[in-house]
């Protein structure tokens, strides 16, 4: 009698507890990162010069 509501609650904690594709990071869901959102985040990071996004992006956008 106690067994089916034991497995019941072990089957919610398991669903609640498990990760599902929600909690995952946004980043590693977006897989189709164009090349001026990757330009732009160098940017942003530091990674490269204002010269040198300027010069990329006139070369992305042409």
């Amino acid at each position: 009698m106690m067994f089916l509501p034991l497995v019941i609650l072990t089957i919610f904690i398991v669903l609640y507890v498990s990760p599902s594709e929600n909690n995952l990071n946004y980043r590693k869901v977006r897989r189709s990162d164009s090349a001026l959102d990757i330009l732009g985040r160098k940017y942003a990071n530091g990674e490269i010069s204002e010269d040198e996004y300027l010069k990329r992006r006139s070369i992305l956008n042409s």
